[in-house]
């Protein structure tokens, strides 16, 4: 329990002190008791009681109005002062104030001296702190205890929660798991992620961070955040705090030495360093991977991160950014976990390597499917980070032997996409099209002569008469020539499309209704788009 001007007037040695002003700040807590005569209001202590026998306000007394003003500005708990020695009676005008701010004034019996009052209050402050310590240690010893003789966080929540006598869950961020103390008994088991974030949201919860990251959660059973927990409960929540921080962090080092292995293997096999079916299934097992099925590669490429990454000079902001992309590698398993079953994941410098198979769907809807999933992914990292991906997606391989190929696809989807649509987009390596052919080609200068030869003619028509025709000829193309649903994407009359198609093809002198002109108009139309 911490002491305040409240308690201190129960003390049995001090029942003839009396409240006669700021009767609403007794509940603010007092650190130390001093006796002073002169205003030092400089060195006045927060959470400090002072004790005076007035003297130096004798001539004066509502010089007390300054006194009280600069002990609230400085945190002081209260002011105890002796009447009838000096002063008879505090002016009202000082007992409005001392009310105004709630700094309490207390009225000292005459035949109390200083140390009367701050010997038994000095006492009394040293037994608390020294309950504090001991149940402290006691506490400290009974979490470390439990940890040498090879106890868990479970261990730990359990611990907790018969010391708070409160429904207690451990809240583990990183590893999407969750543990319920043992005191819990009316608490049901099945609890999500959107249930558990909901009471981070709704309940008293303690985060357990370790630079710039957030791992977990202690979540209390009080339905308000700003429940105030006892100072008992502090020392407890706090050890408890510590001992879950070096668990997870042991957790994750081993978890991040497996990841290692994991990720030589992913990347010899997205490498085809894999030297037979045999050593494919046998390295598989350790991490229970099954590779009697084909796979399709996704490659999850975090946009410009590399370049945020060497801009940053000092230490932290770099860690920062070491700790956002393993969050968002977190976030990308988790998210696709949601969908499908037995993801292969590997981790790469700024990118992250997944192997998926089709399970009982046929391969077109769930390329569908997994096309829609990386879009939602890519929404919530966006809306999550100050970063954006790119994802591409190979070919299905039907050999897991051959899944190098849906690699190579992946990553070249992403180059491309990257080229012709920019950042934050899925790309499917299957539907590139035409782009794939033309990538070897696209900033030649053959290309570019091509382009003007085609239509060059129709960019400066533009350009001189100020009309965008230019743009009409790309909805053209798009439509596969549809006039009418043209007219249609363009808002624009049927006949003003007709109008515009017969003007366009006078002047790039063109007939349009032949299918290689427009097929040599579309390559065009493609290659300027990747030189945008």
């Amino acid at each position: 329990m911490k002491l305040t001007i409240k308690k201190i007037l129960t003390l049995p040695s001090l029942k003839g002190l009396k409240v006669i002003a700021g009767r609403g700040g007794i509940d603010k807590l007092v650190t130390t008791a001093t006796f002073g005569e002169v205003p030092g209001y400089e060195y006045i202590k927060n959470g400090e009681f002072v004790i005076t026998t007035g003297y130096f306000f004798r001539e004066d007394p509502m010089g007390l109005i300054d006194l009280i003003v600069n002990m609230k500005k400085y945190g002081a708990s209260g002011l105890g002062i002796k009447l009838g020695r000096f002063i008879d009676e505090i002016p009202k005008e000082v007992i409005k104030v001392a009310n105004s701010l709630n700094l309490p004034i207390i009225a000292v019996p005459i035949e109390l001296s200083a140390s009367d009052i701050t010997s038994p209050v000095q006492a009394e402050i040293i037994n608390k702190q020294a309950k504090r310590l001991e149940f402290s240690d006691k506490i400290l010893r009974l979490f470390t205890n439990k940890m040498i003789l090879g106890g868990n966080i479970k261990n730990v929540i359990d611990n907790l929660s018969d010391i708070l006598q409160k429904n207690v869950i451990y809240y583990d961020k990183y590893f999407e798991e969750h543990v319920i103390g043992k005191f819990n008994r009316d608490l049901n088991m099945n609890f999500d992620n959107s249930r558990l974030n909901k009471m981070i949201s709704t309940k008293k919860s303690i985060k357990i961070e370790m630079e710039y990251r957030t791992y977990g959660y202690i979540i209390l059973s009080e339905n308000q955040q700003e429940y105030n927990l006892t100072d008992f409960e502090k020392i407890a929540i706090e050890h408890a705090s510590t001992v879950i921080k070096l668990q997870v962090q042991k957790k994750i080092s081993n978890y991040q030495i497996e990841s290692n292995y994991r990720n030589e293997f992913v990347q010899d096999l997205i490498t085809d360093n894999v030297t037979s079916l045999e050593e494919l299934n046998r390295r598989g097992e350790i991490y229970g991977w099954n590779f009697e099925k084909g796979k399709i590669v996704v490659v999850v490429d975090i946009d410009n991160f590399k370049s945020q990454y060497l801009q940053s000079d000092d230490y932290n902001p770099t860690k920062e950014i070491i700790n956002i992309r393993e969050e968002i590698f977190l976030d990308t398993r988790k998210h696709l976990k949601k969908y499908f079953n037995d993801i292969i994941h590997g981790n790469f410098s700024d990118y992250m390597v997944i192997l998926l198979d089709h399970g009982n769907e046929d391969v077109s809807i769930f390329i569908n499917k997994l096309k829609e999933t990386c879009d939602k992914l890519r929404k919530v990292i966006n809306k999550s980070y100050r970063f954006t991906v790119s994802i591409g997606i190979g070919k299905y391989m039907e050999y897991v032997k051959n899944v190098h190929h849906s690699y190579y696809q992946a990553k070249k989807a992403i180059k491309l996409g990257r080229i012709i649509y920019g950042n934050d987009n899925t790309i499917y390596y299957n539907e590139l099209g035409i782009f794939n052919l033309l990538q070897s080609i696209y900033q030649s200068s053959e290309a570019q002569r091509f382009c003007r030869d085609k239509v060059g003619k129709l960019i400066e028509y533009d350009e001189k008469h100020g009309t965008n025709l230019f743009e009409n000829v790309k909805v053209l193309s798009k439509n596969d020539w549809n006039l009418k649903k043209s007219s249609e994407e363009l808002f624009i009359h049927y006949n003003t499309m007709k109008y515009r198609f017969k003007r366009i093809s006078e002047i790039l002198k063109l007939d349009l209704s032949n299918s290689e002109q427009k097929l040599n108009i579309a390559i065009s139309l493609k290659l300027i788009q990747m030189n945008e």
